[in-house]
Parts: structure tokens; C-alpha cells; sequence
């Protein structure tokens, strides 16, 4: 039976992408995104998560974690974040979140054959990239003239949707299925048949569950208006500092126009002190040769 969406409930609202990707109790929905990003030889068959969540954010809830960690039999260690608003300082948070993830593997004492990898997956809501075409990078130690890889232990992916949203193309279909339903499934009356699969259906089910559940429509409702206020204080910030800095544009110009008048008024007095001097230079010779020339006029 076709569900009766759609839905409404966006899955890049930090609650809704937080319960698809950090449920324990749906974990093949990590796993599908997982592999599909990596695109792995060989798929990873299971994962456990290390900051699990369950259930919606409810009012009062700060949601001070906002990434999902997990790891997997291997010991490879998966970070997934959710970034809607990019920022100057957004690449060194990216490489300071996976050298924190590294650093914490050993404590004193462990030999360096305790790491394992750590990949990280960043979905930027907005481009960050901006000279690049493609949708998804994958970012790994190596030599650029050589061709050789330092080591596999470090990935950063990113999934710019801005761009995704333009092209619509560029990427894997494992990849294209999963952008399709951040960017869209809000607007979905249910998972289109081309890409339905039990993890999508799953998917798909988290969404429907924040729109028809009381509790899980509240904590949705709250995160949107929160976040619209966030945007709101943003954009007023923003207009401050545009405000301010118009405003010492402004004073500078005014200073530099005081300055300019200062040396205009100091060349124009100048220019009447080179005048006096002559004029008292010439008076003073035509003294000299009046006393030359004597009461009959010669010398």
C-alpha cells in the first residue's frame, strides 16, 4: 500500500538525519549509505554505532552531537556529519574532527599498529568546493607528482548538494539514490520504484514517522523554528557587521577627506609664506641698492 505523502519532513534537519543515521534499531540505513559512498570491493557487512541515538530530539534538547560515528569489524571508523551552512573555517574543522577521531584510537602505551582507518563523510548543504564541477570528493594523503598514497588510513569525503541540485549528475547511482532522497524526499508520496529497496523503504519510514507521530512532529517543529531563528540571528548579525562596515567606510572617507583639506589648507599656507618671503626678499634687496646708489643715485 502507497503511503500518503508526502511528507513534508526534511532529512536535513538535524533531528530527522540524526534518527535515520544514528538509530541502532535501523542500522542498514547507515549501512547503505556507508557503501554506497565508498564504494567498496568488498561492502561493509556491519556496523556498530558509537554514539547511538534513539528517538526524536525533544524541545529542550541542545543537540550538542550532531555527527554519527560508527565502526565496523575491521575496526575502521566511519564519521558522518551533516553540515547546512558552510564557513571560512570549515576545512580546518573537517581535518581537526578526523585527526580528534585518530588521536583517541591509542592510549600510553599502545603500539602504532593499533590505528585503524577513519573515513569521514561530510553532506555540505552548500557548496564549499566552488571551483570544482563534481558532486563528490574524496580527499587522501598522497604524493600529487608520484601518484603514491601515504596510507589508506585517511578519508574525507564530501557531498556537496548545492551542485547536486544544479547538475543532477556526476556521481555513482548508489550515490545519486541517496542524494535523491536528502534533497527530495521530503516532496516524495513514497519511494520512487527505480531506486525502492528495504534500506530506502527504511528511510523512507523515519520520515513518515516524523510526519505522523505527535511526539516526533513536535521535536521537528521545534528544530525548524529553532533553526529559522539561528538563520534569523545570522542574517542580523551579518547585517550588523555590513552596517558597521559601511559605516567606517564612511568615517574613513570623511577622514581622508579632512586630511586632504588639512593639506590642501597647509600647501595653500605654505604657498603664501613662499609668497611673504619673496616679497620680503625683493623689499629687502631694493634697500640694498637704494643705500648703493646713495642720496644722488650712483654709487
Amino acid at each position: 500500500m502507497r503511503r500518503k505523502g508526502p511528507f513534508g519532513i526534511n532529512p536535513l534537519v538535524d533531528c530527522v538525519f540524526l534518527a535515520l543515521f544514528g538509530d541502532p534499531e535501523r542500522p542498514g540505513i547507515l549501512l547503505s549509505f556507508l557503501n554506497a559512498v565508498l564504494g567498496l570491493k568488498v561492502p561493509i557487512v556491519g556496523v556498530t554505532l558509537r554514539n547511538p541515538r534513539q528517538g526524536p530530539a525533544f524541545v529542550g534538547d541542545d543537540l550538542s552531537v550532531l555527527d554519527v560515528e560508527a565502526i565496523d569489524a575491521e575496526g575502521r571508523i566511519y564519521q558522518v556529519e551533516m553540515q547546512n551552512r558552510t564557513h571560512g573555517s570549515l576545512r580546518a574543522r573537517m581535518l581537526y574532527n578526523w585527526a580528534s577521531l585518530y588521536e583517541k584510537q591509542l592510549v600510553e602505551g599502545d603500539p602504532w599498529q593499533k590505528l585503524r582507518p577513519v573515513i569521514c563523510i561530510w553532506i555540505l548543504n552548500e557548496n564549499i568546493l566552488r571551483r570544482a564541477p563534481q558532486v563528490h570528493h574524496c580527499f587522501t594523503p598522497s604524493d600529487i607528482g608520484a601518484k603514491i598514497s601515504l596510507s589508506d588510513h585517511f578519508q574525507i569525503h564530501t557531498l556537496e548538494l548545492e551542485k547536486w541540485r544544479i547538475r543532477g549528475a556526476g556521481t555513482s547511482k548508489p550515490i545519486r539514490n541517496w542524494l535523491r532522497f536528502l534533497t527530495e524526499g521530503e516532496n516524495w508520496e513514497d519511494v520512487p520504484e527505480d531506486i525502492s529497496n528495504p534500506d530506502m523503504e527504511a528511510a523512507m519510514d523515519v520520515l513518515e514517522r516524523f510526519a505522523k507521530n505527535a511526539a516526533w512532529n513536535s521535536a521537528y517543529r521545534a528544530r525548524v523554528e529553532y533553526r529559522r531563528n539561528e538563520i534569523s540571528r545570522e542574517f542580523e548579525r551579518d547585517q550588523l557587521t555590513r552596517e558597521r562596515d559601511e559605516a567606517m567606510v564612511v568615517i574613513e572617507q570623511e577622514r581622508a577627506a579632512k586630511e586632504q583639506a588639512l593639506a590642501a589648507k597647509e600647501q595653500e599656507r605654505a604657498a603664501k609664506e613662499q609668497e611673504r618671503a619673496a616679497r620680503l626678499e625683493a623689499e629687502a634687496e631694493l634697500v640694498r641698492l637704494r643705500a648703493r646708489l646713495g642720496p644722488g643715485g650712483e654709487s
